[in-house]
């Protein structure tokens, strides 16, 4: 009944003070009073109520009812107060049925209202209906939650306040938890996702294809010729002149026949002085409209010119351009070791796993062996991510990190090594559609900062090599990273997070020219002798002596046992340490082309023969990729030209290799 009341006591305080109102003797108008009264019970009456407790949920046009009808109550109640309360009673007791009818009607509406709470979600507050019981319950909390974000709260507001924000910072939790997850996975389906990607070039996307687009636009108008005005005639003139016509007088009298024909004489001589003085006038617009059109022309020849200009400089750039790219593919297909470095770049400069960004990428390959190696720039473990969820701390109302255990840590940052390698030796292999790169080698370098001592480093802590015919053979898509690598003889020294460094299988040295191909490049280079053309005799002592210096800075001692003339020259050096040494078996070849995988044998046969522990193959040419395969899981180490004058250069043997062609 608090409604009926609620609207009782606003009728009867309105109808006084417009009954006052309308008793006011000084006011004569009575129809600008009623509509004034009107005006006032509509602007203040209406959010009266429409703030009272069982109008709350009453829509606009239900409060515009009630006010039409206070005001058709006051303007009866001038004329007759007996009808206006009679109507006024009306009012009020259909008020009462109609809100009696919508609780019979909708129970649980009104029950619902008057369990509506204010929740503070953020930044602003929001009505939300509980049940009696957990009102009850939160009414009996009183802890707290200190926010600097805070907005002033009522009673229910401050009690309500904690679990909302509890509840948010949950949330919070597990959204990050799921971000960093998202992020980890990423990293752990870097080879996975590359298998989908297409590495091949499209040649076509390379060209330049694009229009020139720009038009020809020149915004001057034509200029308007100025026309000269006609000439007046003799006739005409004569007329203007006074002389009009001929008289019969004139006819009569010679007097007046002279006088006339001697002023047309005078009338002609002006005449033509006019005519003179136009045709002047005539020449001088024309050429004057000459010169306009003549500028004209020239001003829009030479914006034509400059247009013509620009789009033939464009178009000599687009052409140039696609003669480079036909140019590039031409010499790819054709083998050409620059072509397939470039080529390479291209496709393995897109990024591999997240935020990569390997500008420094080196990318080398050696036509003779068919071998590219690539030497990769890898993240360190301080680069991978190492959080895989957030929690909520109930005690501090804070959202905490959780980070990976170390040694799952150590885990997944070999996983994505491994990743990167078989990702990057997929991409050659997939994109290259010729049969010039025979096999693939990867380097993997990192950067660092030794914690002991605080000093940089660089190393390299994985390399392998494989063949095409090889990896083809898998199914990239089924393996497992750590044991492919692990197939391919990869060389690691540990837990790749301990990042302790490995030598190559095979190098990129670009600072000293390991193979001169001109005599431009020979004749800048200052070398004392050839290798690969030098005297048998003097490469046999030259090795040797090299080996002897190598091997005397452990006190171990090299002898030559046999000679041959067919370039090559075998030694055994002898290592006292009892942990690492004993007999080692050394071969050199002064090869000028591929070392087969015969030599190979012929030196592990050598080794089982001598017992040694080890052989050592060197040349100064390059190795096949079953020579290769062949020494992977045997103690052979294999000594290419580039490492052969390397070699030397550390001893202070400035030397060079340069091949000689056959014919």
């Amino acid at each position: 009944m608090k409604e009926i009341g609620a609207y009782f006591i606003t009728l009867v305080i309105t109808s006084a003070i417009l009954r006052y109102l309308l008793a006011y003797p000084n006011v004569h108008n009575k129809f600008l009073l009623d509509s004034v009264a009107i005006l006032f019970c509509y602007f203040v009456s209406r959010p009266v109520i429409v703030r009272l407790p069982g109008l709350k949920k009453f829509r606009h046009n239900e409060t515009d009812i009630i006010v039409s009808l206070l005001a058709l109550i006051i303007i009866i109640y001038k004329f007759d107060e007996k009808s206006a309360t009679i109507l006024l009673t009306s009012a009020v007791a259909g008020s009462a049925g109609f809100i009696a009818y919508k609780r019979f009607k909708h129970p649980q509406e009104s029950r619902q209202r008057n369990n509506i709470v204010r929740i503070y979600n953020g930044s602003k507050h929001t009505l939300s209906p509980v049940r009696t019981d957990d009102k009850k319950k939160l009414n009996k909390s009183n802890f707290s939650l200190n926010s600097k974000h805070e907005a002033p709260l009522t009673r229910e507001d401050s009690m309500l306040k904690p679990t909302s924000q509890i509840d948010r910072l949950k949330e919070q939790a597990l959204e990050k938890t799921k971000e960093s997850e998202d992020f980890i996975e990423e990293y752990n389906n870097i080879l996975s996702r590359a298998l989908s990607v297409k590495n091949k070039i499209d040649w076509h996307t390379l060209y330049n294809t694009k229009p020139f687009n720009k038009k020809f636009i020149f915004n001057e108008q034509v200029p308007v010729a100025i026309t000269p005005h006609e000439p007046m005639d003799l006739e005409t003139y004569m007329k203007n002149a006074g002389l009009t016509d001929k008289r019969f007088i004139e006819n009569l009298i010679p007097y007046f026949r002279v006088k006339r024909i001697s002023a047309e004489e005078a009338v002609k001589v002006a005449y033509n002085e006019e005519m003179k003085k136009y045709e002047k006038y005539k020449n001088q617009i024309l050429s004057e409209n000459t010169k306009s059109l003549e500028e004209y022309n020239s001003r829009r020849a030479s914006a034509q010119a400059q247009y013509e200009n620009e789009k033939s400089v464009f178009l000599q750039k687009q052409k140039e351009h696609n003669d480079s790219i036909n140019s590039f593919r031409n010499e790819f297909e054709n083998g050409i070791p620059e072509a397939i470095e470039k080529y390479l770049s291209l496709v393995l400069y897109k990024p591999v796993f997240p935020y990569d960004n390997n500008k420094d990428l080196e990318i080398a390959f050696e036509p003779i062996s068919g071998a590219a190696i690539l030497s990769y720039w890898l993240p360190d473990i301080d680069n991978i991510p190492k959080i895989n969820g957030y929690k909520f701390v109930q005690v501090r109302k804070t959202i905490e990190p959780i980070y990976i255990k170390q040694k799952e840590l150590d885990t997944f940052y070999e996983s994505v090594i491994f990743q990167i390698a078989l990702v990057n030796i997929h991409k050659v292999f997939d994109s290259v559609y010729t049969n010039f790169v025979k096999s693939v080698v990867f380097n993997g370098w990192v950067k660092g900062i030794d914690k002991s001592t605080g000093n940089e480093f660089t190393s390299c802590i994985i390399s392998c090599q494989v063949s095409k015919e090889v990896f083809q053979s898998f199914n990239l898509s089924r393996i497992c990273p750590r044991e492919c690598i692990r197939s391919l003889k990869g060389l690691t020294a540990g837990p790749l997070a301990a990042m302790a460094p490995v030598k190559p299988i095979m190098e990129i040295n670009r600072e000293d020219s390991r193979f001169v191909e001109s005599k431009e490049v020979l004749a800048g280079i200052n070398s004392i002798d050839n290798l690969a053309t030098m005297d048998w005799e003097d490469f046999e002592h030259l090795v040797r002596e090299l080996f002897s210096k190598i091997f005397s800075k452990d006190g171990a001692e090299v002898k030559v046992t046999q000679a041959s003339r067919d370039g090559g020259v075998d030694a055994i050096a002898f290592d006292p340490d009892p942990i690492r040494g004993g007999k080692f078996v050394i071969q050199a070849k002064r090869y000028n082309n591929v070392v087969s995988v015969s030599a190979v044998r012929d030196l592990y046969g050598t080794m089982i023969n001598e017992g040694a522990v080890k052989g050592i193959l060197v040349t100064t040419s390059y190795y096949g990729n079953d020579a290769r395969e062949f020494s992977k899981d045997k103690p052979i180490t294999l000594i290419d030209g580039s490492n052969l004058v390397h070699m030397f250069q550390e001893y202070g043997y400035d030397v060079k290799i340069e091949l000689q062609k056959k014919g």
